[in-house]
Parts: C-alpha cells; structure tokens; sequence
C-alpha cells in the first residue's frame, strides 16, 4: 500500500511540474499560428 502512495505522490509531482511545460508549449504553438496568419 505505500508503495501505491509513493507512487501516486510522484504521479502528482510529474504532473505539476508538466503542467508549466504544456502551457508553454501551447503558448508557443499559438503564437507560432498568429505569426502565419500575420504573414498571410
């Protein structure tokens, strides 16, 4: 059982420190569009 929990812990902790990356990258990706369409 505490393995369960150590490793739902570091599931939590991989996910938070993911979520920053994935919002940046979407950042990326929408701005990547917008200059496309500027260029159009």
């Amino acid at each position: 059982m505490e393995l369960i929990g150590i490793a739902a812990l570091f599931a939590g902790l991989a996910l938070l420190a993911a979520l920053p990356l994935v919002v940046l990258l979407a950042l990326v990706e929408i701005a990547s569009q917008r200059r496309v369409h500027r260029h159009q």
